[in-house]
């Protein structure tokens, strides 16, 4: 067998420590959600005296690295919507007031490349557009500025989703994409000619079921843009040791996650 052991840790700037100890309800998932091979075990991180274990796991057909062992849906649901980013440590007012008046060069970028690529492909502009995760709402912002008028976003987090809503005026759900209310109030703009995600689909339980409820949300022609670290080069204790990106995708097996999913 292969392995290492971990020495010493480094300084991690901006990085906590989540205490996963014996009340968290742990689930397993063997298999890869791109191309349901069996994931095989690459690492083991071990807690509490080897009492509590994690293995993340590998695809051997695609390149998909993953937890096998997790904690249960509903906590990390409860996780994003608390824990994440909470409300009760951030003052909503002064969030609202600096996204009003502040507009962040990197929101200012997303905006005009997803604008850039949706002219290229000539998306109609006057069709409905989600984002997943849309975060304090900056990229809805600069996209409505670039001519898309009717943007929708879908928010995990309490604090992030009042903000949005209240610094833009734009239509935020509040929790899971593929919550059943969520998809519901989804299905009721649908279709959507563009659903954009940076960075959501590694820390999401299932990408299988987001991929394939936002299929649901188009029709044929329609645009999905995703963003997601690379596998490939990705840093191996994002990979390993941040336990919020529940996985890692290769060119690979996105491909094959999309193409089993309608896309």
């Amino acid at each position: 067998s292969l392995g290492f052991k971990i020495l010493d840790f480094g300084a991690l700037h901006g990085w906590k420590i989540l205490e996963l100890d014996a009340s968290v309800p742990l689930s397993t998932e063997p298999n890869c959600p791109a191309c349901f091979s069996s994931l095989e075990t690459i690492v083991t991180l071990a807690g509490n005296g080897g009492q509590q274990r994690l293995r993340v796991g590998c695809c051997p057909a695609c390149g998909y690295i993953g937890y096998i062992d997790r904690p249960t849906r509903e906590w990390v649901r409860q996780f994003y919507l608390s824990i994440w980013d909470s409300a009760a440590s951030k003052d909503v007012a002064a969030g609202v007031l600096k996204f009003r008046e502040k507009i962040t060069a990197r929101d200012v970028e997303k905006g005009k490349r997803i604008a850039n690529l949706l002219e290229r492909f000539g998306v109609n502009k006057s069709r409905a557009v989600c984002e997943i995760g849309c975060g304090y709402g900056g990229v809805l912002n600069q996209l409505y500025k670039l001519g898309f008028k009717n943007v929708l976003g879908v928010e995990n987090s309490s604090h992030r989703a009042e903000i949005g809503r209240r610094a833009y005026g734009f239509e935020i759900l509040e929790g899971a994409f593929e919550g059943n209310s969520i998809q519901s109030k989804l299905a009721s703009h649908a279709p959507f000619g563009l659903i954009y995600s940076n960075h959501v689909l590694e820390h999401t339980y299932n990408p299988a079921e987001i991929i394939k409820l936002a299929a649901g949300l188009q029709v044929n022609g329609d645009f999905l843009t995703l963003a997601s670290p690379n596998a490939s080069g990705e840093p191996s204790i994002s990979k390993l040791l941040f336990f919020p990106h529940l996985h890692s995708f290769t060119k690979e097996s996105l491909r094959r996650l999309l193409n089993v999913n309608s896309y």
